[in-house]
């Protein structure tokens, strides 16, 4: 016995589908002609074999176009991961060199103490200057 193939099968449930074993060559007697049938039942197995190897063919092109759809997304995404992390890198960087609060308020205390010895100097110095120059005022009468 002949082993069938599920494409075989295929055909003949689609044959019985559209009615094509009712619309076979008949012969004289008018029963159904087994060549012709089994001519048919070829080409139509080669058709249906042709348009799935398209089928599979476009299948496998799809794949490989995805693939490289998505090796181009990862290579992407790694270029924009790397200047994020540069990104990253150069804040860390400029960060290091920020003072920090401790540290400026510290400073601005000690500036204040500065600022108010030298307005202390600058109201003494008025000061004797006054009584300087009064004094001198007195002594010239």
């Amino acid at each position: 016995m002949k082993k069938v193939s599920w494409i075989t099968i295929l055909y003949i449930s689609i044959i019985f589908s559209f009615g094509g074993i009712a619309n076979a060559a008949r012969d004289q007697d008018g029963f159904v002609s087994t060549d012709n049938t089994q001519a048919r039942l070829v080409r139509l197995e080669t058709k249906l074999q042709l348009k799935f190897d398209e089928l599979e063919k476009a299948l496998i092109l799809a794949r490989q176009l995805i693939e490289k759809d998505k090796e181009i997304a990862t290579i992407n995404l790694n270029n924009r991961l790397e200047s994020m992390n540069e990104f990253r890198s150069q804040m860390n960087k400029a960060e290091s060199t920020y003072a920090t609060k401790d540290l400026v308020e510290t400073r601005i205390s000690e500036l204040e103490r500065l600022v108010y010895i030298g307005v202390g100097l600058v109201l003494a110095i008025q000061f004797f200057l006054i009584l300087y120059i009064n004094s001198r005022k007195n002594s010239n009468k």
